[in-house]
């Protein structure tokens, strides 16, 4: 049997994931996190063509997103606002009792 080797995302998904779901269809069209976030149904590193992970990731303990906020003087609101838009919202989950 003859191993396919997908070039990029696009194909994965015309070739392998097609064939798999004829198989076993997905449990539903699309998942989201408890913050409405899409979650992609193959993350790879054609999602970050444009990250720069000195920019964007920075290293533990450090926070290059807020220190180019407060250089151009950005409110906390502001601040905030693109923080949740970034990264949701921690959402406290009652267990059923």
């Amino acid at each position: 049997m003859d191993q396919h080797l997908s070039k990029n995302a696009e194909e994965w998904r015309d070739t392998t994931l097609r064939q798999a779901q004829t198989k076993t269809p997905q449990r539903q069209k699309k998942f989201v996190t408890s913050s409405n976030i899409e979650v992609p149904d193959l993350p790879t590193e054609e999602d970050l063509r444009n990250f720069d992970p000195h920019t964007n990731l920075g290293y533990p303990g450090e926070f290059p997103f807020i220190i180019a906020a407060v250089e151009a003087y950005a409110t906390l609101g502001k601040v905030s606002d693109a923080m949740r838009h970034v990264f949701g919202e921690q959402r406290e989950f009652r267990s059923a009792e």
